[in-house]
């Protein structure tokens, strides 16, 4: 009897594991809300997080001064996330006292094809983003999400992006911040 007890402990815990370390909807309409709940605390942290080791991107990215294909990993999409939040902390910073940058995420996430064994899932995904003004951007393309240890992590994109304000094109934002902060108010 007890053979029969661990045996059937163990069996459910197989279970439990299995179906806990699968994808499901539920898995990534949660992935996007805490990417969104990161974006508005501004947390990069929170952020940088979400990407896999081995995350690789690509971008085609339209702007007034033309397009530009790229590529680019964890570590680069996790340093432009920081500046872009490093400009909006020296923004306030440079700004009348209680001025805010205003920041809106939008993610739209569709046509979600979830791998038969469960470890993956495509995502036909559309963007908007907006950091005061002073970056706008509209993208749309697919986002490959990973199951790691038991996370949901993505693991690469191809978006096509629409860009425009006055940090396109800028390799330092966060020097900029200030300069901004003057004209705006």
């Amino acid at each position: 009897m007890v053979r029969l007890l661990v045996l059937l402990a163990i069996v459910a815990g197989a279970a439990w594991w299995w179906t806990h370390r699968s994808i499901d909807q539920g898995r990534v309409d949660a992935f996007y809300r805490d990417e969104v709940a990161a974006f508005v605390a501004g947390d990069p942290r929170r952020l940088c997080e979400q990407y896999a080791d081995d995350y690789r991107g690509h971008q085609h990215e339209v702007t007034a001064f033309g397009a530009q294909d790229g590529d680019f990993d964890k570590a680069q999409s996790c340093a432009a996330i920081e500046a872009l939040f490093d400009f909006k902390k020296k923004f306030e910073a440079a700004a009348p006292a209680g001025s805010i940058l205003g920041t809106t995420l939008n993610l739209d996430p569709g046509d979600v094809r979830i791998a038969v064994d469960g470890k993956s899932v495509d995502v036909h995904l559309k963007v908007y983003m907006n950091f005061g003004n002073a970056l706008e951007t509209h993208g749309e393309g697919t986002e490959h999400l990973v199951m790691r240890r038991g996370r949901l992590l993505s693991g690469g994109s191809d978006m096509v992006t629409h860009a425009e304000g006055p940090l396109v094109g800028v390799a330092d934002p966060a020097a900029m911040a200030p300069a901004l902060a003057r004209l705006v108010h």
